[in-house]
């Protein structure tokens, strides 16, 4: 039952990371001069984390509160993602 519980453990820590990845990963792009393809750029974050479609889209709005495109245009409301 202990080593159940630890991988558990281990694989929520190992989304937690990932989802850290990604959300820096998004913060780049946001902050990036050149938006020109940010929409397409934020839509393909999800991959480089390491995570699926689904999960990746699950824990950030239950991480930030709103989606990824959402997330864009709070912190940068000028954007056009």
């Amino acid at each position: 039952m202990k080593i159940k519980d630890e991988y558990h453990t281990f694989k929520s820590n190992t989304r937690k990371v990932k989802l850290k990845y990604a959300i820096s990963l998004a913060d780049r792009l946001i902050n990036y001069l050149d938006k020109t393809s940010i929409k397409t750029d934020l839509s393909q974050v999800w991959k480089l984390s390491g995570l699926s479609k689904n999960e990746f889209d699950t824990l950030f709005i239950k991480t930030k509160g709103v989606d990824i495109y959402q997330y864009c245009r709070d912190k940068d409301p000028d954007c056009k993602c």
